[in-house]
């Protein structure tokens, strides 16, 4: 690799580790969201749901992307362990 190169793919790889940590976060603010909006724990900070979300300068619709994102990608994540289980079950008997 040349100087160059080497230098360009220390960048890149810097913005995929802050992107990483980046949906993280998203990925907890849309589980933490969820169980907020559902328990209504926002009660004794707000006298709705929207006024607890515009303390966070939260849209209701940005609110349920956020929580609707951790579902999707909380049930893929769960999906791939599934069939992982399942490929890992199989091997073990065709053994």
């Amino acid at each position: 690799m040349t100087a160059t190169e080497r230098r360009e793919f220390e960048r890149l790889d810097m913005l995929v580790a802050e992107g990483v940590r980046a949906s993280r976060a998203v990925i907890e603010a849309g589980r933490a969201l969820a169980t907020i909006r559902d328990r209504q724990l926002y009660r004794d900070t707000a006298s709705s749901w929207e006024t607890y979300l515009d303390t966070h300068g939260l849209s209701r619709r940005r609110a349920d992307q956020l929580v609707a994102a951790a579902a999707a990608l909380d049930a893929t994540a769960e999906a791939i362990r599934s069939k992982t289980r399942s490929e890992e079950h199989t091997s073990e008997l065709q053994s």
